[in-house]
């Protein structure tokens, strides 16, 4: 899914130099794709090798610094996502807002069952994230940490820390920026799911009908029903891309994940059969 992503991306015409895979466990033959693409990958800090998906994304200030990346507005998406149209101009106009506004984050709201903090402290296992805010803040929305935008100015190492604080409980990565955003709403700006981050319940209903700028395809809805799998070959080579969630509720999703994928193989055949072909 995250090739997908990549692929998404070079084929809307955003600048390759500007695409970074942040390595959360990466095999050598996926690096060895990324690298014939001519991605970057962020290179996990040796402490990190062994860590938690929720404390590596928590962790973009130590990868950031080993892998001497200058501070700019940076744009994080989840792996999880399909891009259906270039956000570039979109992406402009939010940032001149937060430089205009002086806003250090800009992220959607979880169109979860949880309409707010406190609904879904109470709902799963996290005490810690629970006690670390006041009975107001916890009347905030609840916020999704697939699509994020960080000003150069947001705390990376206060996000970090407060996310080690909280390990081992229910998403605490996205609890942590959902702790640092209700202490600091007036550095807050809300983006519309709808348009930049659209999954659970907005998934399910999609049908092609607006035109947002990603899909976050494997976010749980109530009507999830598992995995699927989609024959596909290139040549004699026989692959199976793993289909997840709304992918086989939403026949209109699952449809242009299918040739979505369909093209990521054909522009990269070679690659694929050379890197990932079992007898090769």
């Amino acid at each position: 899914m995250g090739i997908n992503l990549v692929q998404n991306c070079l084929d809307l015409g955003i600048d390759k130099s500007k695409v970074y895979i942040v390595d959360y466990g990466l095999t050598q033959n996926q690096i060895d794709f990324l690298n014939e693409l001519e991605i970057r990958i962020l290179a996990r800090p040796e402490h990190l090798l062994d860590a938690h998906p929720y404390k590596l994304k928590s962790h973009l200030f130590d990868f950031l610094s080993f892998n001497d990346i200058e501070r700019d507005f940076l744009v994080q998406l989840d792996a999880d996502m399909i891009m259906l149209n270039n956000p570039d101009s979109a992406l402009k106009m939010i940032v001149s807002k937060m430089i205009e506004e002086n806003l250090l984050i800009a992220i959607c709201q979880d169109v979860g069952p949880s309409k707010n903090i406190l609904e879904f402290a109470s709902t799963y296992r996290c005490p810690n994230f629970k006690e670390s805010l006041s009975p107001d803040e916890l009347l905030n929305p609840y916020l999704n940490s697939g699509f994020v935008i960080y000003s150069p100015h947001f705390n990376l190492k206060e996000f970090q820390d407060i996310a080690d604080a909280m390990e081992g409980e229910v998403v605490w990565e996205q609890n942590a920026l959902n702790t640092i955003c209700a202490k600091n709403p007036n550095s807050l700006l809300m983006l519309d799911p709808s348009i930049w981050n659209m999954h659970g319940i907005l998934i399910e209903q999609f049908n092609g009908d607006t035109n947002p700028f990603l899909l976050h395809i494997t976010s749980p809805t109530p009507n999830s029903i598992g995995t699927g799998f989609i024959n596909f070959h290139i040549g004699d080579v026989a692959l199976e891309p793993v289909f997840y969630r709304e992918l086989l509720v939403n026949p209109y999703v699952h449809n242009l994940q299918t040739s979505m994928i369909q093209n990521l193989l054909t522009k990269n055949a070679n690659l694929f059969i050379h890197h990932f072909a079992k007898n090769s």
